[in-house]
C-alpha cells in the first residue's frame, strides 16, 4: 500500500533516502490518515 502499486514505484520507494517525500507515498499516508480520522 505505502510502497506503491507498480514495481517501479516500489523499487523507487525502497531506494529513497526519505520515502515520505515521494508523491505516491505521501498520498498513501494522507489517505490512511484520512481513514483514521473518520474512525474518531
Amino acid at each position: 500500500m505505502f510502497l506503491g502499486p507498480t514495481e517501479e514505484e516500489r523499487a523507487e520507494t525502497l531506494a529513497a533516502a526519505d520515502p515520505v517525500e515521494l508523491p505516491h507515498v505521501a498520498r498513501a499516508l494522507d489517505d490512511f490518515g484520512g481513514a483514521l480520522e473518520e474512525l474518531r
